[in-house]
């Protein structure tokens, strides 16, 4: 099976280099590698084999639900839109010159200076003012100029997803009327949420190429047809050990049905009573369903149709065997056969069975020999991936650093102490910044400690079940900023703020209920404490600041001195234990 992928590639090369004439009606046009379909059974099997096409310098494109917003050209599209979110942040400005929009080199970024910067920061400041009237693809463009296209071009399926990425981009901003952070905040979400849902609009257009193999699952070829289709993998059978055995670690055989009822029972013991009986069950149900995909499979070939097969050890019981051998019985499977049924034959006597079925039963088969050469000449394929055959220079790796880089100094938070980033949200990690992570619950229930209102508040707050994470918490400062607190948040005008907020942080707008509710607690609770029954209500729009940017410097911070620090006081709400968990952690910071 290890093999198999060069042999396949190899014979895809070899096919291509014949120069076939297929014929259609009265048409007839030479054999392309979009006339070639790949049949597997697997994504791994499809990985392989698109690998293996590709050192073979031959194109190939998986016919599947990608998503486009999970390639590198929107990865590159983010720091652009970062970019032109805030241009005067340095940090975005050299993400945006290191990524494939710009290419800058190492040695370049290192050697710019201010006025460099500053130049750049400039002319995505123009693009920026520019987004609105010109679109995002205009001003993409003109980031880019003739030059940058062209090697951008030079990347494969890179310029393409780009320009896809930007057309899903530009259709949200012209919909939803978004800013350059807000877009940023759309495309990030969707690219680093786990949890979406993939509309079809999102299938990469750069694998729906014409000059080039496809690579198809059997489940998803139903309805399609290809001029040639290759099967490499129809020699395999079932396992039988049911579905998710491997990953439980254990041998599971369910069976679906009990009394002719459905059900589902598991059986750890294979070999006896009810668990041998729903092994065998399994087995012939799998048997089965590799039979119905193998016809599938081989009904989509239009001209050619090519299928590997081999008497391998354990692979009894395969859909291919009673269609090659009509006389010969089936080999004994399932629980209790022998082991090595298809050794008991050599491969020459097994060639000598096939030939003898072909010319008895007058089928059309012609019997091939398996080889990993690719052709004399090399492929002259439309794909951007260079051929094997030309000559590389040798790698080697480029400076290395001589001391270890200083981590101590730089920018820390408390939360960071007592977490680590790995608590951030993925967007925030992206970002170079932290967040702490806290939801707004959280930060009105610490209000309340001594807060005279009668009735506490429970549990589980109004927005438990909103989102965690940096972008929620920013999208819920971006509501608190713009809101009057003298106002209820149910006015028509605030609960069309909440709903736009929710849009541009693509967060669902069910949450706005949960929002509302929220905010009408935060505003109505009193402060307690010096305060007294103050309430965010009572506080007028030009006697507030919505927020107050401030680095407060440090000296050297260490375990030790938290655990100090809160060990003088024992009688604070964290207790005593809290101030010796704090010693265990691996903290030493200054900076800010």
């Amino acid at each position: 099976e290890q093999a198999l992928p060069e042999q396949i590639a190899a014979y895809c090369a070899q096919l291509l280099g014949r120069g076939l004439l297929l014929e259609r009606g009265e048409q007839s046009h030479r054999l392309t590698a979009g006339d070639l379909c790949l049949l597997v059974s697997t994504h791994g099997q499809a990985e392989a084999l698109r690998q293996a096409l590709e050192h073979m310098g031959i194109a190939s494109r998986l016919v599947s639900k990608g998503d486009v917003l999970e390639s590198p050209g929107a990865a590159a599209l983010q720091r652009f839109l970062d970019a032109l979110a805030d241009p005067a942040n340095p940090n975005r400005l050299r993400l945006l010159a290191a990524s494939p929009l710009l290419g800058w080199s190492p040695e370049q970024l290192a050697q710019t200076g201010p006025e460099g910067w500053s130049e750049l920061a400039g002319r995505v400041g123009l693009l920026a003012e520019q987004l609105p009237r010109r679109g995002l693809l205009g001003v993409l463009g003109s980031l880019l100029q003739t030059r940058g296209l062209a090697e951008l071009s030079l990347g494969g399926r890179l310029l393409a997803d780009l320009q896809q990425s930007a057309e899903l981009v530009q259709e949200c901003l012209h919909t939803d009327h978004l800013s350059p952070a807000a877009a940023a905040d759309w495309l990030r979400r969707r690219r680093l949420d786990p949890d979406r849902l993939v509309p079809e609009a999102h299938q990469p257009h750069s694998d729906v190429v014409d000059a080039a193999v496809s690579v198809v699952t059997v489940h998803r070829s139903k309805g399609l047809e290809y001029p040639v289709v290759i099967c490499p993998y129809l020699w395999q059978a079932p396992s039988g050990q049911g579905p998710g055995a491997q990953r439980l670690g254990v041998r599971w055989h369910p069976s679906w049905q009990k009394d002719g009822e459905p059900g589902l029972d598991l059986h750890l013991n294979r070999h006896w009573g009810i668990g041998y009986q729903a092994h065998h069950h399994q087995l012939q149900a799998e048997l089965g369903e590799r039979e119905r995909l193998a016809y599938v499979a081989a009904t989509r070939a239009m001209h050619l149709l090519v299928m590997a097969w081999g008497p391998a050890h354990d692979q009894e019981g395969n859909p291919l065997h009673p269609w090659l051998f009509s006389q010969e019985p089936l080999p004994t499977v399932g629980p209790g056969a022998p082991d090595g049924s298809y050794q008991q034959r050599s491969d020459a006597e097994w060639r000598l069975l096939l030939e003898q079925e072909i010319t008895g039963r007058n089928l059309p088969i012609e019997l091939l020999e398996p080889s990993t050469s690719a052709p004399a000449s090399p492929l002259q394929s439309s794909s951007s991936l260079p051929s094997t055959n030309l000559e590389r220079p040798p790698l080697s790796s480029g400076p290395v650093p001589l001391r270890s880089f200083d981590t101590i100094w730089g920018r820390s938070s408390y939360t960071s102490w007592t977490h680590g980033s790995h608590g951030a949200a993925p967007e925030a990690l992206e970002e170079g910044r932290e967040t702490d992570g806290q939801s707004l619950e959280t930060d009105l229930a610490a209000a309340d400690l001594e807060s005279p209102n009668p009735e506490p508040w429970g549990e589980q707050g109004p927005l438990a079940a909103f989102p965690r994470g940096a972008n929620a918490g920013d999208c819920l400062h971006r509501i608190l900023e713009q809101l009057d607190y003298q106002q209820s948040p149910q006015t028509p005008a605030n609960l069309a703020l909440v709903e736009r907020e929710l849009q541009r942080a693509g967060i669902a707008t069910t949450n706005i209920e949960a929002v509302v509710l929220g905010i009408e607690q935060l505003l109505a609770t009193p402060f307690g404490g010096p305060l007294g029954s103050f309430q965010l209500n009572q506080l007028a729009v030009d006697a507030r600041l919505n927020e107050l940017n401030f680095d407060l410097t440090i000296g050297r911070v260490t375990a030790q001195g938290l655990k100090a620090a809160f060990a003088d006081h024992p009688c604070g709400s964290f207790g005593t234990s809290y101030a010796n968990s704090l010693g265990q952690l691996a903290v030493m910071s200054e900076g800010f």
